[in-house]
């Protein structure tokens, strides 16, 4: 595992590396409450042995209105026994109490040990207090299962809506 190197560039301004990962942390204006995280791994088998990608991500946080958008893709992954040529990856949220928030993971060509998805998409939304997540998929097994969830205090429960996959295996 390598050590980690930084420097200030600027005012409001970090680059770092740790492990063969890029980090840059920036604030985007002079005074201004935004700020802004760039991640860039060429190698994900630096952090897994057996794996392979490309990671790219950027995040971008909102002083003013307490907002985080991520933004991101992997490039060739190799992941155990997933692989896909690109995923890409998308977070939008707001950071207070009982805020609206969106997920998005999209994959094509994925195979996961014998069966090939031409596609996978996982859409996530809510806030603290009900979720729903539609899970997408066609190829070797197709279909779309959708699953709402609700927080009560300290419990949450799910239910899986009536669903029906098909499969040419």
């Amino acid at each position: 595992v390598g050590g980690v190197e930084g420097e200030v560039e600027a005012q409001g301004e970090l680059e770092g590396e740790l492990n063969g990962a890029l980090l840059k942390l920036r604030t985007l204006a002079s005074g201004a409450d935004a700020g802004q995280l760039l991640l860039t791994l060429d190698d994900l088998s630096r952090w897994r042995a057996g794996s392979r990608g490309k990671v790219k991500l950027e995040a971008l946080l909102s002083g003013e209105t307490d907002r985080l958008r991520v933004r991101g893709h992997v490039e060739n992954i190799a992941w155990e026994n997933l692989q896909s040529p690109r995923v890409d990856l998308e977070l939008d949220a707001l950071l207070a109490e009982a805020a609206p928030f969106t997920a998005l993971v999209k994959m094509r060509e994925l195979t996961v040990g014998a069966s090939t998805l031409d596609a996978l998409e996982l859409a996530v939304q809510g806030d603290t207090k009900t979720q729903r997540a539609v899970l997408d998929l066609e190829g070797d097994i197709e279909g779309q299962i959708v699953v709402r969830g609700q927080r009560a205090g300290n419990d949450w429960q799910g239910r899986l809506e009536p669903t029906s996959l098909g499969s040419a295996l």
